[in-house]
């Protein structure tokens, strides 16, 4: 299949002959154990991952909005530098946990989801111990502003649930905007260029949002909207101001992470 980019997608010849004998390897080893025993370890894998999804989205409530699941639809979450830690404190504790799953000793479909859960867990640690992005794009906070705004917009007319959670998050934007004020510091010129374009396209969505909802919504709702729309477009006018005065003019050309990084990135 072209996928438009000049080249055509190889066809699939089947698995790579490493991941072939390395199940091989597991079914055979699973032969050799008890059910109890598979029970056992599976059992501890799926309350982890349980445990994993749970602390998931309650840290990041717009990505499980967008992924269907509704609890935290009000919030657009806490990204103070001290949350932040919590997470990464939290992330090597569970990173532990996994450890102690005998890996060997799971069902094949559960070695799979082992693998899985361990890489994201790994990543993420990363992300937040390593490229930081939250102190060096204002990207992680415009886009959780859009798709905070964007996930509950996609219904053409909104239920008076998601109509409050709009509200909720709009409310939240200057004290989130603070957060990121704090947190962002000097970086690569590009990132903070692209975060000021997508701070701007964030402010064209709050400023329209009242306009959107008119023909959908009460009055006394659509009221409240608007009030918080505003305050939420100073918010972002200002964070953008401050970004252009205080933290372009110290940015480097660019951000390179280096080949220790990028090996541990691999």
């Amino acid at each position: 299949m072209n996928l438009g980019l000049g080249y055509a997608r190889p066809q699939r010849k089947g698995r790579p002959w490493f991941l072939i004998v390395g199940m091989s390897l597991l079914a055979a080893a699973c032969q050799s154990r008890s059910r109890e025993d598979l029970g056992r370890e599976d059992g501890m894998l799926n309350r982890l991952a349980g445990d994993y999804y749970s602390a998931r989205v309650r840290f990041y409530p717009v990505e499980a909005t967008k992924k269907g699941h509704h609890e935290f639809d009000s919030e657009l979450g806490s990204y103070s530098r001290e949350d932040f830690e919590r997470r990464l404190a939290w992330l090597h504790n569970f990173r532990q946990r996994l450890l102690g799953v005998d890996a060997t000793n799971v069902s094949p479909s559960a070695y799979v989801e082992w693998l899985l859960l361990t890489s994201a867990v790994k990543g993420e640690i990363y992300d937040l111990a390593e490229v930081r992005s939250w102190k060096r794009s204002p990207l992680c906070y415009s886009r959780a502003i859009r798709d905070g705004l964007l996930s509950l917009l996609s219904s053409e007319s909104l239920s008076s649930t998601e109509t409050r959670a709009l509200s909720s998050r709009l409310n939240q934007i200057p004290s989130f905007l603070e957060i990121a004020r704090l947190n962002i510091e000097a970086s690569d010129r590009l990132s903070i260029e692209e975060g000021i374009l997508e701070l701007d396209r964030c402010r064209e969505i709050v400023e329209h949002l009242p306009a959107e909802l008119e023909d959908s919504t009460p009055p006394r709702e659509l009221a409240e909207i608007g009030q918080r729309s505003r305050e939420a477009v100073r918010a972002l006018r200002d964070f953008v101001a401050h970004l252009e005065v205080e933290v372009l003019p110290g940015a480097t050309a660019t951000h390179v992470l280096g080949a220790e990084a990028l090996g541990r990135l691999l």
